[in-house]
């Protein structure tokens, strides 16, 4: 799965892609609650999710919970705060799902950074990284709230399992009050 999300974009570059890929760790399978990233951390790990699910989760200027970002099979997650600012990260990366990944080191990652070719690798990674969080807006801005729910309902069935209510509400940009109004009023009649 990794190897074919970088190698069909860059079959030019099928070797160092193959390198790269080689130099993840073995799969490890991570316990819910797992924290990938903390806050205030300054390590530029580069993960890859097998099977699970990650959350950005952070606070708003009021101490409320935000759930940033979501990230699931096929997906990077990358302290991307600290590669673009050089800053430690300002949110929390976390398992809501026991999550099977791989892992790249920081150190290793840095090492690949340095070879001829690697820009346009890096590139794609990052590419897919923003396209991630650019799906997620769109749908904040576009979409109903209820709308939003449905639509997670429908392509993301499992966040709507791993995520408790409050987490829900984050993700979808509304109040808790306000999301368990709309569960009462769209849920079914019984």
């Amino acid at each position: 799965m990794l190897r074919h999300k970088l190698a069909d974009r860059l079959p030019e570059l099928s070797l160092l892609i193959d390198e790269f890929c080689a130099a993840f760790s073995s799969p490890q399978v991570l316990p819910k609650k797992t924290v990938l990233i903390r806050l205030d951390d300054a390590s530029t790990h580069l993960h890859f999710i097998l099977d699970g699910t990650v959350l950005e989760l952070g606070e708003d200027d009021r101490g409320q919970l935000t759930v940033n970002q979501d990230y699931t099979p096929g997906e990077f997650v990358f302290n991307f705060h600290r590669h673009l600012t050089r800053l430690p990260s300002k949110t929390v990366y976390q398992c809501v799902t026991p999550t099977r990944i791989l892992t790249m080191d920081q150190d290793v990652l840095e090492s690949f950074q340095k070879k001829d070719g690697f820009d346009e690798v890096f590139f794609v990674i990052q590419q897919h990284l923003l396209t991630q969080v650019r799906a997620h807006f769109q749908h904040l801005l576009q979409l109903s709230p209820i709308q939003h729910y449905i639509w997670i309902f429908h392509h993301k069935p499992w966040l709507v399992e791993a995520l408790t209510r409050n987490q829900m509400a984050a993700f979808l940009g509304i109040s808790r009050a306000t999301f368990f109004r709309l569960l009462a009023k769209h849920a079914p009649n019984e």
